[in-house]
């Protein structure tokens, strides 16, 4: 009974697999074959570098060949890059492009700027980037994109859908989302869905969404495909690897409709034209035997592709079907992998981000101050540059939306690269600030007798001293108090508002520059508005009303002298604390304590009031992206079976072909010049006599080669670098079977096993990411009525920041810590150096510190 029970249900099994196969078969797989090429507008080179050695030949070329033939298609997605090459086409070749854009040929995907990132930028310049290609497509081509394309951001935020869908996109395509999510997704055929992420939208921001299941590369091996010959083996090879994969893929989507990407990143910049021969020969041969797989494939566009799907959509829902999936959630953050987490790059090189921040800011106000100018300037006939400074503002909203790219505002580009932005966000604020210094001072000129041209650079009057008109524009539709902070000369210490009433003030005397910090708090700020204060700069009145903050600088002893060339004259306006290396630094207020190492890193938190110690570990880490890919986090025991078995496997073998040839040359008395045998016995003539001494050797050498082998592969692995050693180790192997006896070779292999296992040990941590080493730690801590004004809702009557000195005088300025710290204003309490342990303070289980987290974040 069993048995027939079982032979029933594989007869079942089979006559399902069967029904399915032919009902595949019947209702076919129409293929979407997308060619594109994914072009970084920045990464491992600059913008003008990948433009001029890249991304023209690739635009010029797809637009050659989609000439040619109707049939073909292509989309492209980055407008910074189009906009480039589009202004250095002649007008044949514009209108050529035009032609194609309103045939469906070429299609433009997402429209943005650039491929925005999705997790660092903030949600205005992703508007911004996209408004701007927009824009350029609207003006140039009047098209306008209906369906996303982010292809390579490192995941995708909740923000998306509402976005792309305020923008009349209806759908979007994405391929980096974490694999977990992504392996769930395929086997219950979850890849087509719609994304809503908006409770007060609802369903008016939901987007239509395709997840590329085998990311935006070309689905099989097209290493030839872009070769003039192409052999007839490769061919059917790869024909046949395409179908598999196509029929692969029908399991995984619930549409008979395929999206298959056709590209790489910058594909089609040498022989596109022989790429696009070899596909059209492909579709056609595919085509031919419709009727045996049931495929029906074609050229396509991701608009093509959602049309067809929303038809599916359409018939799925007229038979009643069940409803098509949806999605309410984030694919943040992306996960490759268990051991691989791209979270590194959201606080990677803050420097960046903040700049981007103040670019941002600044353009908005010129657009403001601008706008402003030109009303006036209706009626002003000495206005005559509104061209140029208007020209100003739109280059730096495209660098703004050039900096957007997911390889610029996360700095995950080469090091060159990220330098190349930071110049182009210098230079976009340098001429924003013309613009609102020239525009400012016309708008202003009617309030003063004198026309003074203001500027962002700080410019005393003759002799040093005098009054300095201090402007401050406020772009928001609401009156703000603001906490200003002037990088003012020593003597300049007195500010008056504009009706020549004294304004309460505060210097902060910073340590390694010749200029105070001066705050004050401008309060009613008009909206969409300004307003004048002067600074008044004098020798003779030093202090004036404005309240000089006690400075406690608190510093290792050893870097006191190296840090003494900072200072610009032998006159120190702070008292200096020293604490000897190796000493443990806390602050402290009320209710904790924070401990820090003598290199800045924190150490713990001290509940004073419980008496519990949260111990925490902190290391500065620096991204290293010339040495390789930056995303991953290298696992060590998958790197040590990666490459120890087949090396192990290699020089095994080579052993075992090398003593069985020994001994079959010794028997046939087979000579090749000299014998194998006299070789051997040469050999032996410099082999220690005592076997223990041979042993040794033997195992040391094998240590030191396999040991140095490994660190060496390890610095740059790649599967050419693991083939090269495995011949390697197979010619030693070979060498050893040879010329030394069993024994003796064991001992070898022992050796080199053993010096594995050493070289993995070394320093098995990610190479991309490199400790930056931190010689002190300096705390500037400032008291005063300000601060105290300012910060009063939080108790705070002490500002305290640190700063983080290294030897590197790059790192000096990017690198820095702020803390600030609620409490008393003597200083005395809060700075206390501990020798050894931690006065009234136990150590917490880790039920403890939860209960500790949890009781802390309701407080």
């Amino acid at each position: 009974n069993n048995r027939l029970k079982q032979i029933c249900l594989t007869i079942s099994i089979l006559c399902l697999l069967t029904v399915r196969s032919q009902t595949v078969r019947s209702e076919g797989v129409k293929v979407f074959l997308i060619p594109h090429s994914h072009c970084d507008a920045g990464g491992q080179k600059t913008f003008q570098e990948h433009f001029q050695e890249d991304v023209s030949l690739i635009l010029s070329n797809v637009v050659s060949m989609l000439e040619k033939n109707e049939s073909r298609r292509f989309v492209w997605s980055e407008v910074s890059f189009f906009a480039e090459w589009w202004n250095q086409q002649t007008h044949e070749t514009q209108s050529l492009v035009k032609r194609l854009v309103n045939g469906g040929q070429l299609e433009f995907v997402g429209g943005g700027w650039v491929q925005s990132d999705e997790a660092v930028a903030d949600p205005q310049g992703i508007i911004d980037q996209m408004t701007m290609g927009h824009e350029f497509l609207r003006r140039n081509l009047e098209v306008k994109p209906r369906y996303g394309w982010q292809i390579d951001s490192y995941g995708s935020s909740s923000i998306t859908p509402v976005l792309w869908s305020l923008m009349h996109l209806k759908g979007i395509v994405l391929n980096h989302i974490s694999y977990d999510i992504k392996q769930s997704r395929l086997k219950y055929q979850l890849m087509e869905f719609f994304w809503n992420t908006s409770i007060s939208y609802g369903s008016e921001t939901q987007v239509l969404t395709h997840v590329l299941s085998n990311g935006y590369g070309f689905p099989v091996d097209v290493r030839n495909l872009f070769m003039d010959e192409l052999p007839e083996g490769d061919y059917n090879s790869m024909q046949q690897r395409l179908i598999s994969f196509i029929q692969e893929q029908r399991g995984h989507y619930r549409s008979g409709n395929l999206l298959i990407p056709w590209g790489d990143d910058f594909a089609y910049k040498l022989g596109s034209e022989f790429a696009f021969q070899h596909t059209d020969r492909l579709i056609s041969d595919i085509n031919a035997h419709t009727d045996q797989h049931g495929i029906e494939i074609r050229y396509g566009t991701v608009s093509e592709y959602f049309d067809a799907l929303l038809e599916y959509i359409r018939e799925e829902k007229s038979e009643n079907s069940p409803k098509f999936p949806s999605y309410h959630s984030d694919f943040l953050p992306y996960l490759p992998s268990d051991e691989n987490h791209w979270t590194g790059f959201y606080a990677n090189v803050p420097e960046m981000k903040k700049q981007i921040r103040i670019l941002q800011s600044k353009v908005r106000s010129a657009e403001m101050i601008l706008a402003l100018l030109k009303w006036k300037a209706m009626s002003d006939s000495l206005i005559s540059n509104l061209n140029i400074l208007g020209d100003h503002v739109y280059q730096a909203k495209q660098i703004l939306s050039l900096v957007q790219h997911h390889d610029a505002i996360t700095a995950t580009a080469v090091s060159r690269v990220i330098q190349d932005y930071f110049l182009k966000i210098q230079e976009a604020i340098f001429n924003l600030n013309d613009v609102m210094t020239m525009a400012s001072s016309r708008l202003l000129a009617e309030r003063h007798s004198e026309n003074k041209m203001l500027s962002f650079e700080f410019q005393l009057p003759e002799g040093g001293e005098g009054t300095v008109p201090i402007v401050l524009f406020n772009s928001l539709g609401w009156s703000v108090d603001h906490l200003v902070e002037l990088k003012v000369p020593r003597h300049c210490r007195s500010i008056r508002d504009s009706q020549n009433r004294t304004v309460s003030s505060q210097t902060i005397f910073r340590w390694n520059s010749s200029e105070n910090s001066l705050f004050f708090e401008a309060k009613k700020i008009p909206p969409m508005g300004y307003i004048t204060f002067n600074l008044k700069c004098s020798h003779s009145d030093p202090h004036s009303s404005n309240f000089q903050s006690r400075t406690l600088i608190h510093m290792n002893s050893a870097k006191l002298e190296q840090e003494r060339k900072y200072f610009p004259d032998q006159t120190f306006p702070w008292e200096l604390e020293e604490h000897s290396l190796g000493e443990t630094i806390s602050i402290q207020n009320s209710y904790y304590r924070i401990r820090f190492n003598d290199v800045g890193g924190i150490d713990g938190i001290i509940n004073k009031h419980r008496g519990k110690y949260i111990p925490l570990s902190q290391q500065i880490m620096n991204y290293r992206p010339d040495q390789g890919e930056i995303y991953y986090q290298t696992n060590k025991h998958k790197i040590f079976w990666w490459i120890s078995i087949p090396l192990a496997f290699s020089s095994l073998f080579g052993w075992f072909l090398g003593n069985l040839g020994k001994r079959k040359f010794s028997r046939q008395k087979m000579r090749l010049g000299t014998s194998v045998g006299n070789y051997s016995e040469e050999f032996e003539k410099f082999q220690p006599k005592f076997r223990g001494e041979r042993f040794a050797l033997a195992f040391l050498g094998g240590i030191i080669l396999s040991s140095t082998l490994v660190v060496f592969f390890k610095l740059n692995l790649s599967s050419s670098l693991i083939f090269l050693a495995c011949i390697l180790w197979f010619s030693i192997g070979l060498f050893l079977g040879v010329l030394m006896e069993l024994n003796v070779s064991i001992a070898l292999f022992a050796g080199m096993f053993f010096g594995a296992i050493l070289g993995f040990s070394f320093q098995l941590e990610d190479s991309t990411a490199v400790p930056i080493s931190i010689e002190g730690i300096i705390l500037e801590i400032h008291e005063g009525p300000l601060v105290q004004e300012v910060n009063q809702i939080f108790d705070s009557k002490v500002e305290m920041k640190i700063r983080l000195v290294n030897t590197s005088s790059s790192l000096r300025n990017s690198i820095g810590f702020f803390y600030n710290v609620s409490g008393k204003s003597d200083l005395s309490e809060v700075v206390s150096r501990i020798d050894t342990g931690i006065s009234s303070a136990g150590t917490g289980g880790e039920e403890e510190v939860q209960e500790e987290a949890a009781e802390e974040e309701e407080a």
